[in-house]
């Protein structure tokens, strides 16, 4: 062995490891952000639902639909923070012009929710001026009405008796068989 190649393993295990700090310290800060924008659209996606079910043409709709997002029990950070600063916008159609507060609050049937959270890096200002992330997102719902059922209510559906009848024909206490809804491609009572 030559003298002069004598700590070349050392000096590049050393840097290697650097370099392994660096890239596991980045992978720390990029991993925790990641899991910052799951947890963030996950609160927007269940806000957003929650206050498009609370929508029903009146002012008083669009308060329980604010309270609604509100009362979301989903944080962030680990469920360790709460959002604060969230926005709730109301509108007539999906991409359509959005109010905080309609008035009147007739036809508002979709709901937009966004949310922010800013979260502190540990590991990324050593190689970037940048301290702090802001992590957004974003969620859309709304209510689409069904004109029709021809397939029925639910999975399990009995089929009416009497269509203009109250109770479609059905007896309180009578026995009924239930059925899978009719294959709409195929027919009605299919």
């Amino acid at each position: 062995m030559r003298t002069k190649d004598r700590g070349f393993a050392l000096i590049t295990a050393g840097l290697s490891s650097v370099a392994m700090l660096a890239i596991l310290g980045l992978a720390v800060d990029l991993g925790r952000l990641y899991i910052i924008r799951n947890e963030i659209q996950t609160f927007a996606d269940s806000a957003s639902l929650a206050a498009a079910l609370e929508l029903d043409g009146t002012s008083a709709g669009i308060a329980r639909a604010q309270a609604a997002v509100a009362a979301n029990p989903n944080k962030w950070n680990l469920a360790a923070s709460n959002f604060s600063g969230t926005q709730v916008d109301f509108a007539t159609s999906p991409g359509g012009s959005w109010e905080v507060n309609p008035s009147p609050a007739t036809n508002y049937t979709y709901a937009r929710v966004r949310a922010t959270a800013t979260a502190p890096l540990y590991f990324l200002p050593v190689v970037s001026p940048a301290t702090v992330a802001t992590v957004t997102g974003k969620a859309v719902a709304g209510q689409l009405p069904k004109p029709e059922f021809r397939e029925g209510l639910l999975p399990f559906s009995p089929f009416a008796h009497d269509p203009n009848s109250p109770n479609f024909g059905f007896e309180i206490g009578q026995r009924y068989t239930l059925r899978w809804p009719a294959n709409p491609k195929l027919g009605d009572n299919v």
